[in-house]
């Protein structure tokens, strides 16, 4: 992404006509409607970039990060839990923390990416090279859940790199019942990434243990503890 080239003072121009923000970013100038209603506008097509391998549309990071600098009134990274390595992907869990340009509260929006990491002569690459566009995937799919505005495709609101990638690819047919599983293992990694309290995430424990699928189950376990961690 570190190769695209970007005309910084373009997407700085576009920031101030789609925030109309010439002295509105400070405390007390802005309602929240209006601040809802620019978090819900689609992004310009100047700001989306085509994925050559995939085919996807999406919003580079250097782009994201001048976004979020235009529209809030700062804005932070948290890394909470390590990266780690399962089935050849380097899993990265961020946090963006944005502070609200209308109450002065700070908002956290959790993202999580899953990059394949390349082996090299039947061995798994060190994965130091493979952090950095791990961490920017993170950080685009948290941005996804801050509005509209930070999504490159009307349905991409996926937390999970690897699995919304996958879903653009020609997949084979599957059965009734293999469809209606994974349609199932979708909504249960929607309702465990979108639960904001342990308690509301333990309303759900049954029925992901009863799925019994491991991704889910270990996506649950992770954000039960990132919510455990988060109240102390």
């Amino acid at each position: 992404m570190n190769q695209l080239e970007i005309d910084f003072d373009a997407v700085d121009k576009e920031m101030v006509s789609i925030t109309k923000a010439d002295g509105a970013r400070s405390l007390g100038e802005l309602t929240l409607d209006r601040h809802k209603e620019t978090l819900n506008k689609k992004p310009p097509s100047s700001f989306l970039k085509k994925n050559s391998f995939y085919g996807n549309l999406y919003i580079p990071i250097e782009i994201i990060e001048r976004m979020l600098s235009a529209i809030f009134l700062s804005y932070s990274f948290k890394i909470n839990i390590p990266p780690t390595v399962e089935e050849g992907n380097i899993i990265f869990y961020v946090d963006v923390i944005v502070q609200n340009p209308c109450t002065s509260e700070f908002e956290t929006y959790t993202g999580v990416s899953a990059v394949p990491i390349k082996p090299v002569n039947g061995t798994l690459r060190d994965i130091h090279p493979h952090i950095p566009a791990a961490k920017s995937f993170a950080i685009m799919n948290a941005c996804k859940h801050i509005g509209r505005l930070f999504r490159a495709e009307n349905d991409d609101i996926t937390n999970i790199f690897n699995t919304y990638f996958e879903d653009k690819k020609k997949a084979p047919t599957l059965s009734v019942e293999e469809q209606a599983r994974k349609n199932m293992k979708n909504r249960l990694k929607k309702m465990i990434s979108h639960s904001k309290t342990k308690e509301s995430l333990l309303e759900k424990k049954k029925t992901i243990m009863d799925f019994s699928d491991k991704e889910v189950i270990d996506l649950y376990e992770v954000k039960m503890l990132k919510l455990k961690n988060d109240k102390k």
